[in-house]
């Protein structure tokens, strides 16, 4: 599939590909690596966004966002970093609290059916092994190893205007609201 190649007005200049983009971010970027099984083949992987930056008229600064990349396995990073060297690369990561973090993870994975531990179980496992709540560890490989730029920004509730202020743009005033995660009480978790 060829995807176009123009430039959105609203991000003076920053490039936005729509190579690997669902549901507004380049989710199937990152599931491609993690050979997730919600990677769909005709919005493009890593070798059509390669092909979409190629044809552009000018090299500029481009964005790709997806909090799904914060699953890849540095193991699996490296490969993609290294594919990347020599191109200037800054991670701009919105830290969400620890504890605000592991509450909203557990609501969306036991409202999806993926996991059927109580908060607490689900908290000492990925406490034990998941490799975004050792920040200070993922991001020493990365800036050691790779030699990144690491930006990190609190969580807000609309981050928008955080994120076009640290690449100095003006953010759009209307745009499409994607959808935003619904809470569940504690009450109806328990009887998920």
């Amino acid at each position: 599939r060829s995807f176009p190649t123009r430039r959105s007005s609203d991000l003076h200049g920053l490039y936005y590909p729509f190579a690997g983009c669902v549901y507004g971010a380049h989710h199937n970027l990152a599931w491609e690596i993690l050979v997730d099984a919600r990677f769909v083949r005709n919005r493009g992987g890593w070798t059509q966004l390669l092909e979409e930056l190629g044809r552009l008229p000018r090299q500029g600064p481009v964005m790709l966002s997806s909090e799904d990349f914060s699953l890849i396995p540095i193991a699996r990073l490296s490969q993609f970093f290294y594919a990347l060297a020599g191109v200037d690369l800054t991670v701009l990561w919105v830290y969400r609290p620890l504890r605000d973090f592991l509450e909203s993870l557990h609501a969306e994975e036991v409202k999806n059916g993926m996991t059927l531990l109580s908060l607490e179980q689900f908290v000492t496992e990925k406490i034990a092994f998941d490799q975004r709540v050792r920040l200070d560890k993922y991001f020493s490989l990365l800036t050691g190893t790779f030699g990144i730029r690491i930006v990190v920004l609190p969580y807000r509730q609309d981050m928008v205007a955080d994120v076009a202020a640290y690449l100095d743009l003006t953010p759009v005033a209307e745009g499409k609201r994607y959808r935003e995660n619904a809470r569940i009480s504690q009450g109806d978790l328990r009887r998920l």
